[in-house]
């Protein structure tokens, strides 16, 4: 036990325990390569640290504990707020402008602590040493335990798929617009018909389907297209956690449409907002899912600050500003070269592209012909922003003609699927529930023209249901159609 009390391993044993808390948290969700990533900076910002303390005190055991101290309350900083947040008798502590004075208060008061009672720093480290042995342990037990019982996080998929019957193998482009409305909402609520784009998609010979989505949620409604499931009703409709959506990327990360087209000898192209099977999503810095390692260092302090609060600093900090306000814009042009790109490439394997391009969703980022709108234009989202969604609605159906039109000359056997993963909720002031939410819009072109028919309203859950049964030899029974809605 003495060296314990000497040697200072508490800044590694602290990390190491961040890390390992963090991953049993989210196990499942993030890669074992990010976590080390996280540990090892986080690890290099604390002995940086500690030489700079040790070299102002020449006390190591003082250093030592001093930066243990602020390490634990800035790297837990989220599981602190999190839990006065949810205690009513310290509500009063919830505001940042009091919580973090009262942390730099409670650092002073450490500080003079180890400062007059030079003997206790021996006993005070050993303590904390051996606490946090205890505490890896016990989420080294924990981690270990769901390792060996994975499969409860993947999705129990019925639909059985007969490889057998499979007699051709072209390429599949499914293209996701986020929020793209079907043609009732923009009738109803916009009074736009979007005629000329219909009219393109027919001189392409498009068949446009009848359907709406299950869900208005973009995790929820991914998943069900995803696993040809519904949801498992396993969460609160009313007030959905962070573990609900984190079981809904997980279950979009393991598709069972993905599973099916590798069983077929697909290779997968992702060029989506999700990590999909071993590849990752566009963006590393996914601001619109809780992704990658953004969920093991989401409770650190400055992270936290910059989600919740993140616009006083973006106001403040013109590179902060654009990084955040543009990272979807700089996404959707990535994954619009990528996919042109593919569509002009030889392989010997066949393809399945996915990718999600978060447009017409806001920000409405540009105008109709694809200039940037200013800066000032990027958070009107609902008052007086119906001319704003249906330039870039106008902009975005550009968008799909220049992919069609590649991928129809460059890829002339593949099958193109333009597909919205639920409504616009752009009419209006945000309202809880409304069916616009549901009214996407679903469009394929098979080159065979093998187009079986459909019900006169139909849910994106069937959808490859009716891909598989019409182009690749299945007899998949449909689901019924049914809307879950999530939020009241």
């Amino acid at each position: 036990m003495k060296p314990l009390k000497k040697i200072p391993v508490i800044l590694l044993l602290l990390v190491l325990f961040f890390c390992l808390h963090g991953t049993v948290e989210n196990f499942g969700f993030i890669d074992l390569r990010e976590v080390v990533l996280v540990g090892l900076l986080s690890l290099c910002c604390l002995i940086i640290f500690y030489l700079i303390v040790l070299l102002l005190t020449n006390d190591y055991l003082f250093a030592s504990l001093l930066v243990f101290f602020i390490g634990t309350w800035y790297l837990f900083f989220g599981a602190i707020h999190d839990t006065i947040t949810s205690t009513p008798f310290l509500l009063f502590l919830r505001k940042y402008i009091v919580l973090l004075p009262a942390l730099l208060a409670i650092t002073v008061a450490w500080v003079v602590l180890l400062k007059r009672k030079k003997a206790w720093r021996g006993r005070l480290l050993l303590y904390f040493n051996v606490l946090l042995l205890i505490y890896c342990s016990i989420d080294t037990v924990q981690l270990l335990r769901k390792h060996f019982s994975t499969s409860q996080l993947k999705p129990n998929v019925t639909a059985a798929f007969d490889i057998t019957a499979v007699k051709s193998k072209p390429n599949v482009y499914f293209l996701l617009f986020d929020a793209y409305p079907g043609p009732t909402t923009l009738r109803d609520s916009f009074a736009f018909s979007n005629e000329n784009f219909y009219s393109f998609l027919k001189q392409q010979e498009f068949k446009i389907l009848p359907t709406y989505s299950n869900y208005d949620f973009t995790v929820f409604s991914m998943s069900s297209v995803l696993n040809m499931q519904y949801v498992p009703a396993d969460y609160d409709p009313h007030k959905l956690t962070q573990h609900d959506i984190q079981r809904r990327v997980n279950e979009i990360r393991n598709g069972a449409v993905f599973s099916i087209f590798k069983k077929m000898g697909y290779s997968l192209a992702n060029y989506s907002v999700f990590d999909i099977d071993d590849q990752h999503s566009i963006s590393g810095e996914n601001s619109f899912l809780p992704v990658q390692s953004r969920m093991l260092t989401d409770k650190i302090l400055h992270n936290r600050i910059l989600r919740t609060s993140g616009k006083l600093f973006e106001n403040a900090i013109p590179f902060l500003n654009r990084k955040g306000r543009y990272e979807h814009d700089k996404d959707n042009l990535y994954a619009e070269k990528q996919v042109l790109a593919l569509s002009t490439q030889k392989r010997t394997a066949p393809v399945f592209c996915y990718a999600h391009f978060m447009m017409p969703h806001d920000p409405f980022y540009r105008d109709s012909t694809g200039k940037p709108n200013p800066d000032a234009f990027l958070d009107d989202r609902y008052n007086g922003s119906k001319e704003l969604f249906l330039a870039y609605l106008k902009y975005t159906n550009t968008v799909i003609e220049k992919l069609v039109n590649n991928i129809r000359t460059n890829d002339t056997a593949a099958i193109i699927v333009l597909m919205s993963d639920h409504g616009s909720r752009f009419y209006g002031p945000a309202k809880k529930h409304n069916p616009y939410n549901h009214d996407n819009f679903c469009a394929v072109f098979y080159p065979n023209k093998n187009y079986l028919p459909t019900g006169e309203k139909w849910s994106t859950v069937n959808f490859f249901r009716y891909l598989f049964n019409s182009q690749f030899g299945q007899k998949l029974p449909y689901l019924d159609d049914r809307i879950e809605v999530i939020k009241e």
